[in-house]
């Protein structure tokens, strides 16, 4: 083979492992994306989960939204029906969740 040859494939074999590692880290990125995200509502209903979801909890915002809490029993407990909280999440794309992190008390239904 002349070195044209040799240069065209060599770059071809390059690209081809240069693509395939892009498809690799895109897919693990996605696999385990964890998306910060902050919800605000007030909370409708809070209980465990029944819906097969890889949480322990579930609360629902009076807009229909719904978060899940995966462990942290102290969060659910001091959750309250009826008040507003604005709630820092993280997005869970595998299993297409809202997990909570903490809640705070922004509370605006009370006069």
């Amino acid at each position: 083979m002349d070195g044209f040859k040799t240069a065209v494939i060599a770059t071809l074999l390059v690209s081809i492992a240069a693509i395939g590692f892009m498809a690799y880290t895109i897919g693990d990125v996605l696999e385990n994306a964890k998306i910060p995200d902050q919800q605000y509502g007030t909370v409708n209903t809070k209980s465990p989960v029944t819906d097969n979801h890889p949480a322990n909890y579930t609360i629902t915002l009076q807009d229909g939204k719904q978060l899940y809490i995966t462990s942290n029993t102290t969060t659910y407990d001091n959750i309250e029906i009826g008040k507003s909280y604005l709630f820092n999440c993280r997005i869970d794309v595998k299993n297409h969740m809202v997990i909570i992190d903490s809640a705070s008390q922004t509370n605006r239904t009370d006069t």
